[in-house]
């Protein structure tokens, strides 16, 4: 909860005085994780985490829109990060498949790369997103 939840409330509150004299055009995206989505498992309190994270976004979305502050999140699937990678590994070894057997059940037939997130997050963060507030962006493959 530290690391993943409280971490971002901090850091919003921290800058919301920059954010508020900003004028209009202010965007915070948060990343939330496609664990929120699926049933409970493992992860359990890494997604009862991020689980918060969602709430107190879409909550801040609706409380900062009026200051012309933007709030959407970008919800990711699998990426290959080290952590992330070794995530999938565990879990592939858990049900006794090839890591590449992971990436086949994903749409798009790949696991994510993290510049697929950061395109999601510059686009929301951008004025090209000028009229998105309170949007949770799946970017996960097609899953």
């Amino acid at each position: 909860m530290q690391l993943i939840f409280l971490a971002a409330v901090r850091l919003t509150n921290a800058a919301l005085p920059a954010l508020r004299s900003s004028g209009s055009g202010a965007s915070i995206v948060n990343i939330s994780s496609a664990s929120t989505r699926s049933k409970p498992s493992q992860l359990l309190h890494y997604a009862a985490a991020k689980g918060a994270l969602v709430t107190y976004s879409l909550g801040l979305a609706r409380e900062l829109t009026p200051l012309g502050i933007r709030v959407n999140l970008v919800t990711p699937g699998s990426v290959e990060t080290p952590g992330g990678t070794e995530v999938m590994r565990t879990f592939a070894e858990g049900i006794g498949v090839p890591l590449e057997a992971m990436s086949a059940q994903i749409p798009l037939g790949r696991i994510g790369d993290p510049m697929d997130i950061g395109e999601a997050v510059a686009f929301l963060a951008s004025t090209r997103a000028q009229w998105i507030t309170g949007a949770d962006i799946a970017v996960d493959g097609g899953m």
